[in-house]
């Protein structure tokens, strides 16, 4: 709902702003009406086309490429993954019985995990999936997770023909991690450092204030003696809520991603 709303209010600040510029550029109601709307159509599209992008999971896999790898590295030569994973699902309410290194049980509401983390290949093997199954079954566990590297679709396939198994890549396991502050020390993995004034500046939650400044000189525009200098700041206060909105350079990604969702 709060995506549907900031398009429409973007897109009527658009529409009011390129009418009035093409009001007073050639003083014709008609042409400035006609333009203003083809402009703001033109406009909510690529806002809708950016909030969809953004907000797809596949977004998640793509930023901090090198971070991910790092992470990877570091697991594949982990002495003790399940540690890791563990501190992740006491974080997320689950109760922890550890089964080795690299396995443990997540229970929660009466309903068990096996978790299991096989990071030694780049890709799962199907022998690793095969023996993580059965010491779920060993366990009397109906259901599995594996956390790995990547998993190619064949040998997802063939595991879920067999027994309850869900799969997590390092991608989404560096995301998980990232947002319940988890992760562990990697010093390659560090974030970028933008600045505090930046982050402030550009934050989302200025986009908000950016865009009603934009109305408010908008309107003042109206009646003003001389409408360009105030529709200029107001033109500046537009560009400057869309970049706020929607950079994520500045913006801590909002992944929304959980246990449960991955499942």
């Amino acid at each position: 709902m709060s995506k549907i709303l900031n398009n429409l209010i973007c897109t009527v600040a658009i529409f009011a702003l390129s009418f009035l510029w093409i009001y007073y550029s050639v003083k014709s109601v008609v042409w400035a009406v006609t333009l203003g709307t083809v402009i703001a159509l033109c406009a909510a599209y690529l806002i809708w086309r950016i909030q969809n992008k953004s907000g797809k999971l596949k977004q998640v896999k793509m930023q901090n490429k090198k971070a991910v790898e790092n992470l990877n590295d570091f697991l594949m030569y982990s002495h003790n993954n399940a540690e890791l994973l563990g501190d992740l699902y006491r974080y997320y309410g689950y109760d922890v019985t550890k089964v080795d290194y690299d396995s443990f049980i997540a229970t929660r509401s009466n309903s068990s995990t096996y978790v299991c983390a096989d990071f030694t290949d780049n890709t799962v093997s199907a022998n690793a999936v095969r023996a993580a199954i059965v010491n779920a079954k060993r366990n009397n566990i109906q259901t599995l997770r594996m956390f790995v590297c990547k998993v190619d679709e064949p040998t997802r396939k063939t595991a879920c023909r067999h027994f309850d198994v869900s799969f997590v890549d390092a991608a989404n396991l560096y995301a998980l991690l990232e947002q319940s502050e988890k992760l562990p020390i990697i010093p390659q993995a560090k974030k970028q450092n933008n600045g505090f004034v930046a982050k402030y500046a550009f934050c989302r939650k200025r986009s908000v204030w950016y865009l009603t400044s934009c109305i408010f000189l908008t309107l003042i525009s109206v009646v003003a003696y001389f409408p360009y200098y105030t529709l200029g700041w107001a033109t500046v206060m537009l560009i400057l809520a869309l970049y706020s909105m929607f950079n994520r350079r500045f913006n801590p990604t909002q992944t929304s991603v959980s246990l449960d969702q991955l499942g």
